[in-house]
């Protein structure tokens, strides 16, 4: 998946929308556990305890779970900036191998880039595990208030920030895109956040004729009342009604329909196929089926039981 300019939003290469009738396998590679950095016994290093990367493409990455392996490391070596100080991003590459790449000297901040002090931006295969800011140029043991793990901060998570599940949040998955709750941090090179992965596929759509009588799903709320000494307290309750339309198998008697029974599916529902505007709803689907007398007239009732009210689409 692409970052978008916002870094909460990811968009597949493929478009949208996302099928939902399997549950698409959405991971942000980042670290999952350990890979702790502590100080070295000897100046200037540091040591990384043992732990576990999410990153498909890593090797060695286990083909379903994408998880990563990684030893422990020692007397791992930063060099000394000539003046004020320095901040280094430690992170591992595809191959598995850590990685220190040095910042441009200065007094150490707390953002990204290349100017002086600031924290030097890696490759977009790389994952972030922890930044060392030092201050000084002679050679000393590296301390533990100088080594930064902020979760997506100073450190890729694979789990933080968490995503919205697409079957929540149908404005960006009906878009073949994922947003996540907060931005990911945006350490790499081109200022842009770390990978995002997804397995899934595009939803094929079938148009379907004779349709009529379509109500469309929408949010409720109940209001239900409590009396108490200091007067009415009120709570509410908000639930999501299901999608129906009525089919007339003229020229939808076809597996398309069928193929759609108790799945999760997608519907667009427009009031003028010639206009841009229309529903879209998704939602597990199930049909029945009437016959009508000796005519052999079939019609069926198509219902959607979503997670989340449709959505206006007008663009």
């Amino acid at each position: 998946m692409a970052v978008t300019a916002d870094t909460t939003v990811y968009e597949t290469s493929y478009g949208g929308p996302i099928s939902l009738a399997v549950a698409p396998v959405i991971r942000a590679v980042g670290v999952e556990s350990g890979l702790v950095i502590t100080p070295g016994t000897a100046n200037n290093t540091f040591d990384v305890s043992a732990g576990v990367i999410i990153d498909p493409d890593m090797t060695g990455a286990n083909a379903t779970t994408a998880r990563v392996a990684i030893a422990a490391s020692t007397a791992n070596t930063i060099t000394r900036p000539a003046a004020d100080g320095a901040s280094y991003a430690i992170s591992y590459d595809t191959s598995g191998t850590i990685a220190i790449t040095k910042g441009t000297d200065g007094v150490p901040v707390a953002t990204f880039g290349s100017a002086a002090g600031e924290i030097p931006l890696i490759p977009v295969t790389s994952v972030l595990i922890g930044v060392i800011q030092v201050t000084g140029t002679a050679a000393a043991v590296i301390l533990t208030s100088e080594i930064l793990q902020t979760p997506n901060s100073t450190r890729e998570r694979f789990n933080f920030p968490v995503f919205v599940a697409p079957a929540s949040n149908l404005a960006y998955t009906r878009r073949g895109e994922i947003q996540f709750t907060a931005a990911r941090v945006a350490c790499h090179t081109g200022d842009v956040a770390g990978r995002v992965k997804i397995t899934a596929s595009t939803a094929n759509l079938t148009e379907l004729l004779w349709v009529s009588d379509a109500t469309p799903s929408t949010t409720s709320a109940s209001v239900s009342s409590t009396s108490t000494f200091n007067g009415i307290r009120n709570s509410v309750t908000t639930s999501v009604g299901q999608f129906t339309a009525n089919i007339a198998y003229i020229e939808n008697f076809n597996d398309d329909v069928y193929n759609a029974n108790e799945k999760q599916v997608w519907v667009y529902a427009f009031n003028d196929q010639n206009s841009g505007v229309y529903r879209a709803e998704n939602g597990f689907c199930t049909i029945s089926d009437t016959m009508t007398g000796q005519t052999g007239d079939m019609t069926g009732t198509l219902t959607l039981s979503p997670q989340q009210a449709g959505i206006r689409v007008t663009a």
